[in-house]
């Protein structure tokens, strides 16, 4: 099992910071952590690389949990085998994201602000909407089979070069693939919406209520994202290193201390 994230753009310190947080959960686990400095293709924005960088994970590790580096891990405790990976794999499923139920979607399917499926919301949403409805790719978790490589494959390869700017880039992509294949996204993919994506705890963004005050039936996040905020990497930074100080004094009978951890 494999923890990724890319630090291209950051600053030394939060390098740093982002580092010490990830090794600190994959030693309390026993994970390994791949980090990528710079993105492969300086052509497209650097969201783009955890596509080609998840896949290759994939061709050493059975699976692999992508986290952005703006979404650091404040719940230490949280085994993502034993949960997301329990469900994903009981589900015989092979991908879990997050998916929030917005206006734009839940207008395309013709439901409210509630969407049966990001497949199906997907066939029936404009193009324009698709990059606007919902899925979010900053904290997600993979397992190796041949739907998953093939899927990140093509979603990388839906690019234009024309439009480099062609924001929420690979989160559009990922929309794309679900639209042209929706019974193949729906058969191999768990979409963590609602209730279900606050029992697993995956992720929660700083500028929601939710990072701030969960409801009862809802875990502590595994980690919390600073998408779209105002000086991101450095509010990252700082959440993520005093959450690593607090976890490594509370499990400090587990660790074997080494001079990256």
């Amino acid at each position: 099992f494999a923890v990724l994230s890319l630090t291209a753009g950051l600053g030394e310190r939060e390098k740093r910071a982002l580092r010490h947080n990830r090794l600190l959960y994959c030693a309390l686990h026993g994970c390994a952590y791949c980090e990528a400095q710079a993105a492969p293709d300086g052509s497209r924005a650097p969201a783009w690389a955890k596509l080609g960088l998840l896949r290759a994970a994939l061709g050493t590790f059975d699976w692999a949990l992508w986290a952005d580096a703006d979404a650091p891990f404040v719940d230490f405790g949280k085994d993502v085998r034993s949960r997301v990976m329990a469900e994903v794999e009981g589900a015989d499923r092979s991908l879990a994201v997050a998916v929030w139920d917005t206006q734009a979607a839940g207008a395309a399917a013709g439901q409210g602000r509630v969407t049966p499926s990001l497949g199906a919301a997907a066939q029936a949403a404009s193009a324009g909407d698709l990059a606007r409805t919902g899925l979010n790719t900053g904290v997600m978790v993979a397992r190796r089979c041949p739907w998953v490589q093939q899927a990140l494959s093509e979603a990388y390869a839906d690019h234009d070069p024309s439009q480099p700017d062609d924001w929420p880039w690979e989160q559009a992509a990922m929309w794309r693939l679900a639209r042209r294949n929706a019974s193949a996204w729906e058969g191999h993919v768990i979409e963590l919406r609602g209730e279900r994506r606050a029992a697993m705890g995956l992720q929660a963004f700083a500028m929601a209520p939710s990072a701030r005050a969960r409801p009862p039936h809802a875990e502590a996040p595994l980690a919390v994202h600073f998408a779209g905020m105002k000086n991101k990497w450095k509010k990252a930074a700082a959440l993520g290193t005093k959450a690593a100080a607090a976890a490594a004094w509370r499990h400090r009978d587990r660790l074997w201390w080494t001079e990256s951890v």
